[in-house]
């Protein structure tokens, strides 16, 4: 069987089944109660605990991805330099170091690895992805605009992109329409799907130019006579976010409501399916809001309100202060909420075309939910329900059940913990 994007042969993945009606025989009723899973790995390595070389000594959380042959890719900021790790945590090489030249680092914040072991890195400190080529050699560089104004480029920056599997291309949300607006008046248009939407950008020879994928639906309702633009104008607390991820034969899974439900579409954004499971989202009742303004004001009266305070008004112009006081004061107390707390926390494919389902359950805190995680396979089929942070969505899949997560002390020093998960939920 072809794939539907590029032709080449397909992996058998959780949007294949669709395709193929694998689910269609799976009764509603065994998605009403979860399904009791545990998921024991092995741990493999770690990286960044004792004495670590210089490459591993981390501040900022490090970028991770995995190559088919299960060498870990491992961006560090701070140094700011790529090292790669075979399966037993040895280094196989290093890629870029700091500088303004080819192959060079001013400020990376991303890594983005093909499976052949392609490696971009999102430069924002230049404005530019630094590509290298599978053998390790710096291929090329690219500017993260449509254009060739490189000082711009950092704005085009998309947090949160993913490998596009059929070439040396990304998928991600849409440029803000902020950034959009500044595109306008300083080069070419370059503009993309707004930020609910997804495209892929190539990234070419100079430039990178991006095609819409799919328009995701609005966070709000419109107001009558406003065109449709996803814009998030006027951002509210429990709005739901634009979650989303690739799979490994190039169809994308997403979700953009609050309710469980994960949309499948192609690579070119044909629909493929859903999946779903009756856990419906907790209403934003009058005493969800009041709760919430409550506990933003006592954080705020805590940082702002004492003149002692390290991060308070004494430490800035008085005038400018008492306005941001002032402003900050009036959104707490204007604070507009969505009617629903979405369920889906986040959403993540497995090495073999599986999905990760983090979502929060009722009761669980309103912000920065831990949450259960849903496994479901690549056939489409609900594997079961792992308890809470155990073990936590991996930071990056790799083949053979490799995973990678980075766990923080209580200093917040970043660790790499790199083990093999089992089969039944890879």
């Amino acid at each position: 069987m072809d794939s539907p994007v590029s032709g080449r042969p397909a992996l058998f993945t959780l949007a294949l089944a669709f395709a193929a009606g694998a689910c269609s025989d799976v009764p509603d009723d065994t998605l009403d109660t979860d399904r009791p899973l545990t998921a024991e790995f092995v741990e493999v390595f770690r990286v960044g605990d004792m004495d670590p070389p210089d490459w591993a000594q981390f501040g900022t959380p490090p970028s991770l991805g995995f190559d088919d042959g299960g060498n870990l890719f491992v961006l560090n900021p701070d140094v700011p330099v790529v090292a790669v790790l075979n399966r037993d945590g040895g280094l196989v090489r290093t890629l870029g170091r700091r500088g303004e030249g080819p192959g060079e680092f001013s400020g990376p914040d991303d890594i983005y690895v093909w499976r052949d072991g392609a490696v971009a890195v999102a430069d924002r400190g230049n404005g530019t992805y630094v590509v290298f080529a599978p053998d390790g050699s710096f291929e090329r560089q690219v500017n993260m605009s449509a254009g060739n104004v490189a000082d711009y480029g950092m704005m085009a920056f998309r947090s949160g992109a993913r490998p596009d599997p059929d070439a040396v291309a990304l998928v991600a949300r849409g440029m803000s329409n902020v950034v959009q607006e500044m595109f306008r008046q300083i080069e070419s248009p370059n503009r993309t799907i707004g930020p609910r939407g997804l495209e892929r950008l190539t990234l070419g020879s100079t430039g990178t130019t991006a095609e819409p994928i799919v328009q995701a639906g609005e966070v709000r309702a419109r107001a009558p006579g406003e065109e449709a633009s996803g814009a998030t104008d006027e951002p509210r607390r429990f709005d739901p976010a634009l979650l989303f991820d690739v799979l490994p034969d190039g169809s994308v899974a997403y979700s953009d409501s609050a309710g469980y439900s994960i949309k499948l579409v192609t690579g070119d954004g044909a629909p493929i399916g859903t999946i779903s499971r009756p856990i419906n989202p907790e209403p934003v009742t009058p005493e969800v809001e009041t709760t919430v303004r409550d506990s933003a004001m006592a954080t705020f009266e805590r940082l702002y309100g004492d003149p002692t305070n390290p991060q308070g008004p004494d430490q800035a112009p008085p005038e400018y202060m008492a306005q941001m006081v002032a402003q900050m004061r009036a959104d707490i107390e204007g604070m507009q909420f969505n009617h629903e707390i979405p369920v889906v926390v986040s959403l993540r494919a497995t090495w073999e075309g599986g999905l990760w389902v983090r979502r929060r359950r009722e009761g669980d805190p309103w912000e920065g939910a831990v949450g259960v995680i849903d496994v479901w396979n690549p056939d489409g089929r609900y594997v079961g329900t792992l308890p809470p942070g155990d073990p936590p969505t991996p930071d990056a899949f790799g083949p053979d059940g490799l995973a990678a997560w980075v766990e923080l002390d209580e200093l917040d020093v970043p660790t790499i913990v790199v083990g093999r998960l089992p089969p039944g939920v890879r």
